[in-house]
């Protein structure tokens, strides 16, 4: 997407802590082991709810 070395630094930090994030919580499993389906999840789950802050917790206390 970029070139810029700041920008690909951003890039690699977005994804890692998107990785961190989907190792935090717990996804049913008839969602998918897959990585991208997990992911896929996570955005139709956090359409959902209007504060971010809101469904994180609600996320975290599923476990």
């Amino acid at each position: 997407m970029t070139k810029n070395e700041n920008g690909i630094r951003i890039q690699i930090m977005c994804c890692l802590i998107a990785y961190l994030i989907l190792q935090l919580i717990e996804i049913p499993r008839e969602f998918g082991k897959i990585l991208l389906d997990q992911l896929r999840y996570l955005q139709a789950y956090m359409c959902q709810e209007m504060s971010y802050v809101h469904w994180f917790k609600k996320l975290i206390w599923i476990r």
